[in-house]
């Protein structure tokens, strides 16, 4: 078998690496964590058999900050429902084997909707909060890339000192607002596709 084609070009290559190494924690070293679990008589047998395991990335920074507005003052249920909305007034539909996927949409979209649309989905207060996340990653103006090589240490402060003037201008609330983008919430770009079941509810 031949392939036809160009050769790729080695910064895109570098590109796809540093993202599937950002995505798949695959610089994480868990040497210390896995010695430590290894003496404990319950942790380390399921240690062992998830060894290797990592905090993978499936959502972008903008797309983690949009699940937490929603999740927020909700049941799961609700924020399903309004995740739901979401996707049917603003989202896409691909088809992957035999299932349908819910598709988040471009930033840009939902910022140019005027608020009343947004109300009309049934997301309620949390429609000027989403609207504000839309227009800070429209067109690029947040990148989060550039976050990442600022690393946790210097971001964590910068996270904190904002959340109060985030929560006095209706962000997202309680410990939502205060999750910062290190590791722990593994912040990252692309798309992202949720499962969903014909003619399911969630």
């Amino acid at each position: 078998m031949h392939l036809l084609g160009h050769p790729p070009d080695p910064a895109a290559v570098g590109a796809v690496i540093d993202e599937v190494r950002w995505r798949f924690d695959l610089d994480a070293d868990l040497t210390s964590f896995q010695t430590l679990a290894a003496g404990d008589p319950l942790l380390g047998p399921a240690v062992e058999r998830r060894r290797g395991m990592r905090v993978n990335a499936f959502q972008s920074l903008y797309e983690f900050l949009v699940i937490t507005v929603v999740l927020q003052n909700a049941t799961v249920r609700r924020s399903v429902q309004m995740m739901e909305n979401l996707f049917a007034g603003f989202g896409g539909r691909a088809a992957f084997d035999g299932r349908e996927l819910s598709c988040f949409w471009e930033p840009a979209r939902l910022a140019a909707a005027p608020e009343e649309d947004l109300r009309g989905l049934k997301v309620g207060y949390r429609a000027t909060t989403l609207l504000r996340q839309a227009a800070a990653f429209r067109g690029g103006g947040l990148d989060e890339r550039d976050l990442r090589r600022l690393g946790k240490d210097h971001l964590t402060p910068i996270w904190c000192r904002r959340r109060r003037s985030w929560l006095r201008r209706g962000g997202a609330g309680g410990r939502g607002a205060c999750w910062p983008p290190t590791t722990s919430s593994r912040t990252c770009s692309g798309g992202t596709a949720r499962s969903r079941s014909p003619g399911s509810g969630s």
